[in-house]
């Protein structure tokens, strides 16, 4: 199953508007694809642009730090079934890695950043 975590080039967990890469990782295979976060290259939109990019990529679970999705890119992610694996801000893709992958419907509520 395909896993979408967004990095920094520390290879920490980070919100979609701090990640410089997006990581599908093949958790069948055990291998891993980096792409460039979209995010990057728009004005506004910025989470949900990534939550498209990650779904169009065959992703349906994303590794999500406090603060990865505002109110709109939760309810789209929401819409289309994603699953998360909530971790800490900043916990390195190793760490995560070496964890048993805990999945989860929905976020706490305290998560999720206003829409503006």
């Amino acid at each position: 199953m395909p896993i979408a975590f967004t990095l920094n080039n520390e290879e920490k967990a980070v919100p979609i508007t701090e990640a410089d890469v997006i990581r599908i990782y093949d958790e069948n295979v055990k291998n891993s694809t980096d792409y460039a976060n979209p995010a990057n290259e728009v004005q506004s939109g910025k989470r949900s642009v990534t939550v498209r990019f990650i779904l169009e990529k065959g992703a349906k679970v994303i590794v999500a730090p406090p603060e990865t999705f505002c109110e709109i890119s939760y309810s789209l992610a929401l819409e289309q079934e994603v699953k998360f694996i909530q971790v800490k801000k900043k916990e390195s893709y190793d760490q995560i890695l070496g964890k048993e992958f805990v999945y989860q419907n929905e976020l706490p509520e305290r998560d999720i950043l206003p829409s503006l």
